[in-house]
Parts: C-alpha cells; sequence; structure tokens
C-alpha cells in the first residue's frame, strides 16, 4: 500500500522536522539528495516539502501550475518514506512568505518539535530579504 504524502496540518508533530521550501518547478534528484542529506547531517525524522504558490522573490513565477507541481512531488516522494509533501502554501492566498510559513507551522507542532529550515543555494542570496 502506498502512503500519501500530504501532510493537511503539521499538528501533534514532534521530533526534528525538515522544513524545505521552493518552487520545485519541476522537482528533480537535487531537491531529494538536498533533502536526504539534510536529513542524515541534522537527525531530522522526516522533512517536509512545502512548494511556493507565489514566491516575492522570482516575480515570473513558476511555470508549472501549482496543481501540476504538486503532482510531480506526490510521484517523486511516493517511495521516500521520511519526505512528505505539503500544500499548505499552494492552498493560501497571495504571495508565500517564509515568516508567515513558518509561524504557522509553529503554531501547530507540538512545543518540543525542533524545526530545521531547507533551502536550495538558488534562494540563499535572497534569504536576507
Amino acid at each position: 500500500m502506498q502512503r500519501d504524502p500530504w501532510l493537511a496540518d503539521f499538528r501533534g508533530l514532534r521530533g526534528r522536522i525538515g522544513l524545505y521550501g521552493g518552487s520545485f518547478d519541476p522537482v528533480h534528484r537535487g531537491h531529494l539528495e538536498v533533502a536526504r542529506s539534510a536529513r542524515r547531517a541534522h537527525g531530522l525524522e522526516r522533512v517536509v516539502f512545502l512548494p511556493t504558490a507565489r514566491n516575492p522573490m522570482k516575480p515570473r513565477g513558476p511555470r508549472a501550475s501549482n496543481a501540476d507541481r504538486a503532482a510531480m512531488l506526490r510521484l517523486a516522494l511516493q517511495d521516500e518514506p521520511a519526505l512528505f509533501v505539503s500544500p499548505l502554501e499552494l492552498e493560501r492566498a497571495g504571495t508565500s512568505y517564509t515568516v508567515e510559513t513558518l509561524r504557522a507551522i509553529r503554531a501547530q507542532v507540538e512545543p518540543e518539535a525542533e524545526l530545521y529550515f531547507v533551502m536550495g543555494s538558488d534562494c540563499l542570496p535572497d534569504f536576507p530579504r
């Protein structure tokens, strides 16, 4: 039986959780390896991919639709037992701001949960903004 990689919410999650933000347009092996490496390096129990609906630093936006990017992630993660995808940012209207997403997740997880933010090197130059 295949697991459903969608996490509708984060309520009750505890432990070390990696949160991997990006457009994933398209998701590729490099994204998966970053998630696996972060998991190994920091002892993360799971890594949750958070595809952005509209990145404020990329005004042209993703080429693939939200639905197509979500479908690609579902396929890419179906055999990865510790990797998940959340539609949180796709379902929220407007621009996706990391700080808002992290606040929303922190409000749902257990207080002892440790959150680790993972991002691609392409986002690093804009991170201070």
